[in-house]
């Protein structure tokens, strides 16, 4: 009975593993440290760097490709930004990037930094308002190309929040007090 057992917990785990697995991702980020998806507009007429990084691919890439939301209520694009790769296209209408030599994406790379005017002038009225990552228009993906195999493989798209929130629980004084008593 406990071997049926043994047997039955190891072939639901092994089957689970692909799910655990790290999926490629295209992420935005609003600091050099590539820490911060959340940000607050610093005010108008501001100008601002955005950090476009590629994470959780674990290969090498000849190409990769995506779309940046275009969200002309609080920024403007003002410059398309690699140090590396030729460029086709721009953030907004859809961006690929190719490298040669290829592209070292065995982990997190930054891949765009996109120079940015603010231009909203005003308190946060709506909050959380998201600036997306979205598939290229042409592919309909969000994806890096395998070198050397030139294999597409597939990503996800990480949101970044304009005006981020933090939700607030309701509380007592009485737990409040708590937390500070030995």
């Amino acid at each position: 009975m406990r071997t049926t057992i043994l047997f039955i917990l190891a072939a639901s785990f092994l089957l689970a593993l692909p799910v655990f697995g790290q999926t490629p991702y295209v992420a935005i980020f609003f600091d050099e440290d590539l820490q911060q998806t959340g940000r607050t507009p610093p005010g108008p007429a501001v100008i601002d760097t955005l950090f476009i990084v590629a994470g959780n691919f674990n290969m090498f890439a000849s190409s990769i490709e995506y779309r940046m939301e275009e969200n002309t209520d609080y920024l403007i694009l003002l410059a398309d930004l690699v140090d590396f790769g030729t460029v086709e296209g721009h953030s907004y209408s859809g961006i690929r990037i190719h490298y040669d030599p290829p592209l070292d994406a065995t982990a997190d790379v930054l891949v765009e930094r996109i120079i940015v005017m603010w231009v909203w002038e005003g308190m946060c009225r709506f909050v959380n308002v998201p600036l997306r990552i979205f598939p290229h228009p042409e592919s309909g993906k969000i994806q890096a190309i395998r070198w050397p195999d030139l294999v597409p493989v597939e990503a996800v798209g990480h949101t970044a929040y304009i005006c981020p929130t933090v939700p607030i629980e309701e509380t007592s004084w009485g737990r409040i007090k708590g937390l500070y008593e030995r």
